[in-house]
Parts: C-alpha cells; sequence; structure tokens
C-alpha cells in the first residue's frame, strides 16, 4: 500500500471515529430528561473551564471590563456562564424531539399578544438572537411557532465536517432550512419574499468587511451588517427574540417590539446602520438582565476599526489580550 493509499485509509477510519462518537454522545444526550440534561450541562461547562484556560482568562476580564465586576464576581459570574453554555450545547440534543407538550410544560411566553401578532403579520421577519440563554432550543420553539411560514436558521459551519453534519441533522426541521452565513444572500431573500422568518445570532464577532463599528456593552464592537442589510433589502420587520433559562426546567420566551424597516428614513447605508442598532441595543438590553446566560468566553470586541488597531500597540492585538478585546 502506497503512502497515498494509507492516508486516505487513515483519514477515512478517523472521519469514522469521529461520526460513531457524535453519533454515541447524539444518543446518550437524547434518553436524558431535562433535569439529567442540565446536570450534565453544568458538569460539561465545568471541565471546558478547567481545559480551557485562555478561554477562561477572556471571559472573567471581559466580564470585569465591561460589567464593572471586581475580580472575585467576575470569575463566578464567568464560571457560571460556562456551565450556562454546557447546557447550551446539550439542549440542541433535544431540538428534533420538541413538541407542543413541551411548550406548554417548559416555555412561558412572556407576551403572548405580541408574539401571536407578530407572527400573524403577513410580512417577512428577520428573527435577531444573540448567544443567549438556550439560544439551541430557541429555534426548535421558533419553528413550531411558526406553523406553515417557511423558515431558516442562518449559522456558521464548524470545520469538522462530521460534527458539521451532526449539528445540521439536530437543527433541521420538516420546515426549518438550515443556511450557511456564506453567499447566502440569493437563498435568504427567497425565503423572505415568501413572507418567511429568517433567524440570525447577530451578537458574533466578524470581519470589518462584514461590519458596522457601534458601541457594545461601552465599547466599539464590529456588528455584522448581514441581518440588516436583507432586513432593509426586503423590507422585513426586525424582531429581537430570546429564550431565557429560568432553571427547574423553565425557560421563558422573550420577545420585543419589531421594527419595521418599511419606516425608516434616510439612504440605504444609514437605513442599514439604524437597524443594526437597533437590534444590537435589544441584544445589549437582554444580556444585562441576566449575564451569566451569555457566552462571555467568545472573542466579541477581536475586530476594532483600522484607526482604532493602527494607533494600539502589537502586543495588544494578539489574541490572548484581552485589554483589547475584552
Amino acid at each position: 500500500m502506497n503512502f497515498f493509499n494509507l492516508w486516505s485509509v487513515n483519514l477515512f477510519n478517523l472521519y469514522s471515529m469521529k461520526s460513531l462518537l457524535y453519533q454515541g454522545i447524539s444518543v446518550l444526550a437524547q434518553r436524558l430528561n431535562l433535569p439529567q440534561l442540565h446536570q450534565a450541562g453544568r458538569w460539561l461547562g465545568r471541565m471546558m473551564w478547567r481545559l480551557l484556560p485562555k478561554r477562561r482568562k477572556l471571559a472573567t476580564e471581559a466580564v470585569s471590563l465591561h460589567l464593572g465586576h471586581n475580580r472575585a464576581k467576575a470569575l463566578e459570574l464567568a464560571r457560571e456562564s460556562f456551565q450556562q453554555a454546557g447546557c447550551s450545547f446539550l439542549e440542541l440534543f433535544l431540538n428534533r424531539t420538541l413538541d407542543y407538550r413541551f411548550l406548554q410544560e417548559h416555555v412561558h411566553i412572556e407576551d403572548p399578544e405580541l408574539f401571536s401578532e407578530v407572527l400573524k403579520a403577513r410580512r417577512p421577519i428577520v428573527a435577531a438572537s444573540a448567544h443567549f440563554g438556550a439560544w439551541e432550543l430557541l429555534a426548535g420553539v421558533l419553528n413550531l411557532a411558526a406553523g406553515s411560514r417557511p423558515a431558516q436558521i442562518i449559522t456558521y459551519y464548524p470545520k469538522d465536517r462530521e460534527l458539521n453534519r451532526l449539528l445540521i441533522h439536530l437543527r433541521q426541521h420538516a420546515d426549518t432550512e438550515i443556511v450557511s452565513n456564506r453567499k447566502s444572500t440569493v437563498k435568504i431573500s427567497r425565503c423572505l419574499k415568501r413572507n418567511g422568518i429568517s433567524a440570525f445570532l447577530a451578537d458574533h464577532n466578524c470581519s470589518r468587511r462584514k461590519a458596522v463599528f457601534l458601541p457594545f456593552l461601552q465599547k466599539t464592537a464590529a456588528v455584522n451588517m448581514g441581518p440588516a442589510y436583507l432586513a432593509v433589502l426586503n423590507k422585513a420587520l426586525v424582531w429581537p427574540v430570546f429564550l431565557r433559562r429560568d432553571g427547574n426546567g423553565r425557560y421563558t420566551l422573550r420577545c420585543r417590539d419589531p421594527l419595521d424597516t418599511c419606516d425608516l428614513q434616510g439612504n440605504k447605508e444609514e437605513k442599514i446602520k439604524h437597524t443594526a442598532e437597533f437590534y444590537t441595543k435589544a441584544i445589549q438590553k437582554q444580556l444585562l438582565e441576566a449575564p451569566e446566560q451569555w457566552l462571555w468566553m467568545h472573542e466579541r470586541w477581536k475586530t476594532q476599526p483600522k484607526e482604532t488597531s493602527k494607533n494600539t500597540p502589537k502586543r495588544h492585538q494578539r489574541r490572548g489580550k484581552i485589554s483589547q478585546q475584552a
């Protein structure tokens, strides 16, 4: 057997082992009831806290800088955010088993009249959420609520092919399309033109090319303008919606009044910026109400405007330096 064939066989075996591992985790997670799943999620979060020192440091210093907590309080909140993130990951395995009974027993809709009113509107909807609370479960909840509306989840695909395949399988519902964030304008616009719902997590860092720079927790952040651009292009409602974890297997679905992009004034660039400001402020408001449920280990402030980057010493621009990135 030559080198190429040997390499191909080893690569195939690696993918096969990964696939079996992910499938095994999936089967085990789906057999857990909700309290057991959350208990396992918190354990997973504690393991991440121990095994990821750079992320632990990043999260702790970000909490201290942006919320003004002392070190002890920042450590406590950052540690809890890791455990909440562990729960979010395992909740993904519940997605395909969600039904109306789960909604009735576990989910409280804070403003049912507003929720119903938005969903009944014969308008395209850009749902803007964040890595907050039970964000993986939120997709399943919205899918049940959307009824016959076309629905999409716009997401980043991980480089791990087998992991990506598993995530698509778990997030996929009969009436929901999983769409990569790359080169997706046509697909998303097609859904919105049919008065569908396109859901984004709008709180992640992005490149300068895709960003509008806005204040977020008292510091400039690169805000993805993609959801705003698509909303303005398709004259959509922009609807902030979140699923907060309340403990004891209970959740609160919180939605805020939508922004109607048809009512905006100014040129296209001004409308896009105003829309991005709208969902960024909504995310910040939700985050401040339960900061331990946000993903603080993410490098949210990594990308900065060129002027800021030029005036900042190189050592502060490196990945591990939190004073610049928070």
